[in-house]
C-alpha cells in the first residue's frame, strides 16, 4: 500500500515537473532574438567634431556608466537573447568593455560616408537593421534602459512573431493644444514636440486619420528587420518637394536632429506596425529616473533595490557645466552604489 502511494506521488510530481516546464518553454520558444544597443562617450575627436558643426551642449554625450548596468541586467533578466551589438562612434568604445564577447559596430559599416560625423540618433536608429548578421527579430535598447525583472520574448513579440508594440504620453498636430503654439515653434530647427507632430501628419495622411497618439515607452523596442525594411521602402516613396529628399534618406542623411526627420523608435515605425502588420499594443510598469541639477534623489534611488517594476529607465537631464552640476554629480555616485548593490557580479560582457 505504501509503495503504490509513493508511486502515485512520483507520478504527481513528474506530471508538476514536465508541466511546468512546459510552460517555462513556452515563454521562451521563438526565433533567436539579438539586443542592439547604441553608445557614445566624450573624447578630444568627439569634442572637437560638436565644435565644428556648432553644437555647444556636450552633456547628451556623457557617459555615466548605464551601458555597464545594462549589459548586467541583460545577462541576468534575459539570459535568452542570443547576441549583442554595440554601436558606435569610429574609433570609440567604452574603456571596460570586452569587444571579444560582443559585435562592435562603428558608425561607418552602417551608415553612409557622407552622412558621417553624425549627432542624430534618429539617423543611427534608421539603419540599425542593417547590421551585419542581425536576428530577424530584435531588441533595441538605448543604454539607460535596465531590466529590473526576468522578461521572456512573450513580453516582446507575440504567438505571430510579431511585435508588441508599447504607449505612453499622448501626441497631437493640433495647433490649438498650447505645446504646440507658434511662438514657442517659431524659427525653432529642432524642437521635439514638433518632430512628433510632423511624424504624426505624415502618419494621419498617408494612413489612419486620428486625432492623437501615443509615444513608445522608454523600455528596450521590440523590432524585425522585414518590417523596416518595407518601412524603408514606404519612406522613399515621399519626397519633399524643399529639400527634394525622400524622408528615409533626409533623415539618414541629417547630421543633427530636424523637425523633419523620421522618429523611428519613439513613434513611426509603431505605428507603421500596426497599421502595415497588425501590430498590438501594451503598457509597461517602469521605474522612472530624472537625473537633474538637484538634491534630494535619494529615496527615488534607493527604490531601485525593492520596486516590483522589471524596468528601469534613467534619463540624464543634468546639466554638468550649469550651476547644481554637483547635486548631479552626487546622484549620479549613489546611483552607481545602489546598482552595484542590485548587479553586484560582473557580467561576461566586461573586462577582467
Amino acid at each position: 500500500m505504501l509503495a503504490t502511494i509513493l508511486i502515485v506521488l512520483l507520478v504527481l510530481v513528474m506530471i508538476a515537473i514536465v508541466c511546468v516546464s512546459l510552460v517555462y518553454w513556452s515563454r521562451h520558444r521563438t526565433a533567436p532574438v539579438d539586443a542592439v544597443y547604441t553608445w557614445v562617450g566624450i573624447d578630444e575627436n568627439l569634442v572637437r567634431d560638436l565644435k565644428t558643426h556648432g553644437i555647444t551642449d556636450i552633456d547628451p554625450f556623457v557617459d555615466h556608466l548605464e551601458l555597464l548596468y545594462s549589459l548586467r541586467s541583460l545577462e541576468r533578466h534575459a539570459p535568452w537573447i542570443r547576441r549583442v551589438y554595440v554601436v558606435v562612434r569610429d574609433g570609440q568604445q567604452p574603456s571596460w568593455l570586452d569587444p571579444s564577447r560582443v559585435h562592435l559596430v562603428p558608425h561607418s559599416r552602417i551608415l553612409p560616408e557622407d552622412c558621417l560625423p553624425t549627432f542624430n540618433s534618429l539617423a543611427i536608429e534608421s539603419v540599425l537593421h542593417r547590421l551585419p548578421g542581425l536576428s530577424e527579430r530584435y531588441l533595441y535598447f538605448n543604454d539607460d534602459m535596465i531590466l529590473l525583472g526576468d522578461v521572456f520574448p512573450s513580453d516582446f513579440f507575440d504567438d505571430n512573431g510579431r511585435p508588441i508594440e508599447t504607449e505612453c504620453a499622448f501626441v497631437s498636430k493640433d495647433t490649438n493644444d498650447a505645446r504646440f503654439h507658434p511662438l514657442r515653434l517659431k524659427k525653432k530647427p529642432y524642437d521635439f514636440l514638433r518632430l512628433v507632430a510632423f511624424n504624426h501628419s505624415v502618419l494621419s495622411a498617408y494612413f489612419v486619420e486620428e486625432k492623437e497618439r501615443r509615444l513608445s515607452q522608454h523600455v528596450p523596442s521590440a523590432n524585425r528587420k522585414s518590417h523596416h525594411r518595407a518601412l524603408d521602402v514606404f519612406l522613399r516613396g515621399l519626397v519633399d518637394t524643399r529639400t527634394r529628399k525622400d524622408l528615409q534618406h533626409h533623415t539618414v542623411g541629417s547630421r543633427v536632429r530636424k523637425n523633419t526627420n523620421i522618429a523611428r523608435n519613439s513613434l513611426f515605425k509603431k505605428y507603421f506596425g500596426i497599421y502595415r502588420f497588425g501590430s498590438g499594443t501594451v503598457v509597461h510598469p517602469i521605474h522612472y529616473l530624472e537625473i537633474r541639477n538637484e538634491a534630494g534623489m535619494e529615496t527615488e534611488i534607493d527604490e531601485i533595490l525593492t520596486t516590483p517594476k522589471r524596468f528601469l529607465c534613467i534619463q540624464n537631464n543634468s546639466e554638468l557645466l550649469s550651476p547644481g552640476a554637483e547635486n548631479a554629480l552626487h546622484t549620479y555616485e549613489h546611483l552607481h552604489t545602489v546598482l552595484n548593490q542590485r548587479f553586484p557580479e560582473r557580467s561576461r560582457f566586461e573586462l577582467n
